[in-house]
């Protein structure tokens, strides 16, 4: 049972959670194993039109309190209430969370004794209580007709939380077929629950997420018809204009030659439109096959006007004349970011070992990764403190966007393509604002540094490629070097 609280997972995200939009269950203390968990064994076994979904609840009254109810009331207190509104293919989890074991054990002998008896709909299952009961008091009652699971448990904490999901095959038994059992993939990824650490299920987890092609369907749901809206909405307005022409028509006979010939020109706009957004629905569009084919972008959200995507690609242009010079320079920001003495994190013989293996020789690789909204009507925002996405881990958020939305030089080229609807064009500008360093900008530069040195704890640093493509921060960047026969003579040059 690892006590590791799982925030974030492969299987959960903006992304997962449409495609497995029949599998739901709300995180509990900020860990979302719960929906993976489920996610990885029930996405092959639910049968079409059916769903499932989980939430928790908790009390914790005294002994006292609880005994003096009517067991009826007591039971609807204790988690009752929620039964009563479970739709079909709920599951209820509820826990007893009292101080004193004491308040707790009460109110678990209640449910114990009385649920069944205010729930007849329900079956206790026994063997769940008997598997637990080594580590955690757990009682689990089972509606099999609708699908419906109630688990209580006496005192939930994240080992236990991870723990209670090795029952799932014993208090879901509708969507387990006894004579196939389950594979041996999703056997270990049972085990792994009751492991110390973490590692095992993370990885499973893992393994099974990359059956999926998540990014290629965010980009197709996204995506779809995004190019035909402007189209759609010329075409409303045309549609407008035809109509005030019938009235000018009707009202001004004597204009008729006129506003006929008016109205065919319009009839014949909205024609090549309509026929317009009839290919490109059949074809998916230009952006969408981008999209697709560009590995270096992930689609974030769409609306009726605005893309949201982020960037992920190497860190490529900087001035490498400025930079060696400026690595050199003992007294610079690569040394004192923000005026502050950076030897006690990272000693400066190490420091400079590192940038002049990255920015000089180019030995070493950054990763960075940036968010940006594209509008239609012609302006693209980088976006600052964005929270990116599982796919962003192994790279540092670049600090122009990150830290000040600054676009610098792009702004100008991005109204131009704009203008002319060169939307691919902007997000390749994009790209390469996401590749850019500007080390002239001292400002930008101490928070690059200070990232780099784990001054924002809350930015990632893991960002550095090794050349045997190992993604490391900079400690383990440096360890490398020092341990690398190339990397002694980059120290020692």
């Amino acid at each position: 049972m690892f006590r590791k609280v799982i925030s974030r997972s492969p299987l959960v995200g903006r992304v997962a959670d449409d495609v497995f939009e029949n599998i739901k269950a709300s995180s509990w203390n900020n860990d979302v194993s719960f929906a993976a968990t489920l996610r990885a064994l029930l996405a092959s076994r639910i049968p079409e039109g059916e769903s499932i979904y989980t939430m928790c609840g908790r009390t914790d009254y005294s002994s006292s309190s609880i005994k003096q109810v009517d067991k009826a009331l007591a039971i609807r207190s204790l988690g009752g209430g929620f039964v009563e509104s479970m739709g079909d293919g709920g599951i209820y989890i509820h826990y007893f969370d009292n101080a004193n074991n004491e308040d707790n054990d009460a109110s678990f002998e209640i449910v114990n004794e009385y649920f069944t008896t205010q729930y007849p709909e329900f079956t206790k299952l026994e063997k769940v209580t008997e598997f637990y009961k080594s580590v955690m008091d757990v009682l689990c009652f089972v509606n099999v007709q609708h699908k419906k699971t109630v688990i209580y448990v006496n005192r939930l904490t994240v080992p236990r939380y991870h723990y209670l999901q090795c029952g799932i095959l014993a208090y879901l038994p509708w969507y387990f077929d006894k004579e196939k059992g389950v594979t041996k993939q999703e056997m270990e990824l049972i085990e792994s629950l009751r492991k110390n650490k973490a590692d095992d299920y993370e990885r499973i987890i893992e393994e099974i997420a990359s059956k999926y092609d998540f990014r290629s369907e965010a980009i197709k749901r996204g995506l779809r018809g995004f190019e035909t809206r402007l189209d759609k909405k010329k075409a409303e307005d045309l549609r407008g204009i035809i109509e005030d022409t019938v009235n000018e028509i009707n009202n001004y006979s004597e204009a008729i030659g006129k506003l006929l010939a008016k109205n065919s020109e319009q009839e014949c706009m909205l024609l090549g439109l309509e026929q317009k957004i009839i290919d490109n629905r059949e074809n998916g569009g230009e952006m969408m096959d981008y999209f697709l084919a560009n590995k270096r972008l992930n689609l974030v959200s769409v609306n009726d006007d605005t893309i949201r995507f982020t960037v992920k690609d190497y860190l490529t242009y900087w001035d490498r004349d400025m930079a060696e010079e400026i690595i050199s320079n003992r007294r610079s920001y690569v040394y004192y970011p923000g005026g502050n003495d950076m030897s006690e994190k990272i000693p400066a013989d190490d420091m400079e070992m590192l940038m002049k293996s990255i920015f000089v020789d180019e030995k070493l690789k950054i990763k960075f990764c940036s968010a940006y909204d594209l509008q239609l009507y012609g302006r693209v925002r980088g976006i600052g403190g964005f929270q990116y996405d599982y796919n962003c881990s192994d790279a540092m958020a670049n600090p122009h966007i990150d830290f000040y939305e600054c676009l610098g030089n792009y702004t100008q080229v991005f109204a131009e393509l704009l203008k002319d609807r060169d939307y691919i064009g902007a997000i390749e500008q994009c790209i390469a604002s996401c590749k850019s360093l500007n080390f002239g900008d001292s400002i930008v530069m101490s928070r690059f540094m200070e990232v780099l040195y784990g001054v924002q704890s809350e930015k990632n640093n893991r960002c550095i490629e090794l050349p045997n493509g190992t993604v490391v921060d900079p400690e383990g960047a440096i360890e490398w070097l020092k341990s690398d026969k190339n990397g002694e003579e980059v120290k020692n040059g």
